[in-house]
């Protein structure tokens, strides 16, 4: 007895389960890889400023404490600038991805009909999709200001690791130490990791969110059509 559409398109949907999950590691890749090179120019930021500020070595007063400041407020300009360049590409990704899988959605509700049977199916607006992606909230805030949080808490954790560095005499390599990590921790020990370990949450579960609104989105569309929708958990991504 062949499968009842409802049971092929949940085997369809288990089978896409899994492109989704290999196309977010990908997407994972990317975006830590666009995060790698900020970080980079960053580091070599933070140490050519940190040279030629002199705020190093003795104790601080207020020519130092200027120096400092002024240290910091260039930095605070760069780490919102690559973070916003990294936002920017993960919501032009996403939007695009977001439109294939309402595509998809057509696709599959359509192939598991019997051949016929012939429905007009009505496809979301790529705006309505676009303004899914970057304006509906994932778990408590949209992509968007998860991008901008993230950026906070990386210049945070950066000026935490300067300013006790400073405060402590360290060298330069100490501190830089501190922000990048060591080579022999595999650079996981560093203020760094931890931020591309924030990214890379971000990124899955934007992904996930993507697709979810993506789908919703088609069966609004097509309410009129469709009777129902069952969520099956075991189709979300992990996020982690």
């Amino acid at each position: 007895m062949p499968p009842t559409a409802n049971a092929a398109i949940l085997d369809a949907l288990t089978g896409h389960s899994v492109g989704v999950e290999r196309y977010s590691e990908g997407l994972v890749r990317r975006m830590i890889g666009l995060l790698n090179n900020s970080q980079a120019d960053l580091a070599k930021q933070i140490a050519a400023r940190l040279a030629k500020s002199g705020v190093l070595g003795f104790d601080p007063g207020p020519v130092t404490t200027q120096r400092l400041t002024s240290l910091l407020e260039a930095l605070r300009k760069t780490n919102l600038g690559m973070h916003q360049a990294i936002g920017q590409e993960l919501t032009s990704e996403l939007k695009a991805f977001a439109g294939l899988e309402s595509a998809y959605s057509e696709k599959l509700l359509a192939g598991a009909l019997p051949g016929d049977v012939k429905l007009s199916w009505n496809r979301p607006a790529p705006e309505l999709l676009a303004s899914a992606v970057e304006k509906l909230p994932m778990v408590g805030h949209t992509m968007t200001q998860e991008i901008s949080l993230l950026a906070e808490s990386h210049f945070d954790r950066v000026i935490g690791a300067v300013q006790l560095g400073a405060a402590e005499g360290q060298s330069m390599p100490q501190i830089m130490r501190r922000i990048i990590g060591s080579a022999e921790q595999s650079f996981e020990d560093g203020v760094f990791h931890g931020n591309r370990n924030h990214l890379r949450t971000i990124v899955r579960t934007s992904t996930q969110h993507a697709a979810n609104q993506a789908r919703a989105a088609f069966a609004s569309a097509n309410a009129d059509i469709l009777a129902g929708e069952k969520w099956l958990a075991t189709l979300d991504g992990r996020t982690t």
